[in-house]
């Protein structure tokens, strides 16, 4: 059987939400206007991937 398409994706999305939030920490990552925008996207996404209730159904 195969992976639901959005699964793959979410999972991209969620590693990186994650990778940005430890280049953040270690401040390896400049505090740009396009980098926050995408960091504020990543982590609306992972958010609505997370949620119980995600209609996607990936927590």
């Amino acid at each position: 059987m195969y992976p639901h398409p959005h699964a793959l994706e979410a999972v991209a999305v969620l590693r990186v939400a994650e990778l940005l939030r430890e280049a953040e920490r270690e401040r390896r990552l400049p505090r740009t206007s396009l980098r926050r925008r995408l960091a504020y996207w990543l982590r609306a996404w992972a958010e609505k991937l997370e949620a119980p209730n995600s209609q996607l159904g990936y927590a």
